[in-house]
């Protein structure tokens, strides 16, 4: 029997300071490696085989916002990588009840709250790279990432997209799988 090792690595807080970004920009290929971060992304190692990303922002119970999540593939040129990026989707994020918040003095503090409810808006398919688990029940919800190979992942934050009362600033916790 075959036995398959998942790394366990922790939560690691994408941003410092959670972003008040009220816009998304399209990616294209480049030869700078894509860093962290302009104050509405964050970009991290992909690491291992997949990711675990988990949003929270600041609000009230139903606040909306939305992510844009990207792979980075690099390919190797004779003078330059070049950078190519796959979007994996666009996501629609709802507060949970302001009982599923942080704790003082910890890497999510007690005025940011958990997303309980993910839904996919544009350019996703679920049989790809993104599994959505959406319990909309004031549990956390994440989305569980294939990173397919890619060098780096991308998660940009729109917090006013026009949909519901919009959160005061969004952030999120990533894991490697």
């Amino acid at each position: 029997m075959t036995a398959i090792h998942t790394p366990r690595e922790l939560l690691i807080r994408g941003m410092t300071t959670s972003t008040t970004s009220i816009s998304i920009t399209a990616r294209v290929p480049t030869i700078t490696e894509p860093t962290t971060s302009d104050g509405n992304y964050v970009v991290f190692d992909a690491g291992h085989n997949h990711s675990l990303l988990r949003f929270f922002g600041e609000g009230d119970t139903n606040y909306t916002g939305y992510v844009q999540v990207w792979l980075w593939f690099v390919c190797n040129g004779p003078t330059n990588h070049l950078w190519i990026p796959q979007r994996v989707g666009e996501f629609q994020l709802t507060m949970a009840a302001n009982t599923l918040n942080g704790v003082a003095d910890s890497p999510l503090v007690a005025t940011e709250y958990l997303i309980d409810t993910i839904a996919a808006t544009a350019g996703y398919d679920d049989t790809v790279a993104a599994k959505i688990y959406s319990p909309a029940d004031d549990n956390a919800g994440y989305i569980l990432l294939d990173t397919l190979g890619a060098r780096k992942v991308e998660v940009q934050f729109d917090r006013d997209a026009g949909a519901g009362t919009s959160m005061t600033n969004m952030n999120c916790l990533y894991q490697k799988l």
